[in-house]
């Protein structure tokens, strides 16, 4: 998980600027490793939350679901690592 809040006030108003925003970013990753075919697996959810400057509050501006597939093929006695 990682959350950010970067808030940024005009002194002289007491009201946030036009810089202000925050975001929440949350993973859930899941590996499998199968030795004997020589493969790995994973899978990452990434969901993003953004929020921006809207009437002076910060509000939910953008959203984003990010699903990534990845596969590695281990290490083979035939190749050669230059």
């Amino acid at each position: 998980m990682h959350l950010e809040e970067n808030k940024t006030k005009d002194k002289a108003l007491d009201t946030l600027t036009n810089q202000s925003f925050s975001f929440d970013t949350y993973s859930a990753y899941l590996r499998v490793i199968r030795k004997k075919r020589r493969i790995s697996m994973a899978l990452l959810f990434l969901p993003v939350l953004i929020n921006i400057l809207l009437a002076k509050i910060l509000v939910r501006g953008d959203r984003s679901m990010n699903l990534n597939l990845q596969t590695e093929l281990l290490s083979n006695q035939h190749h050669i690592n230059s």
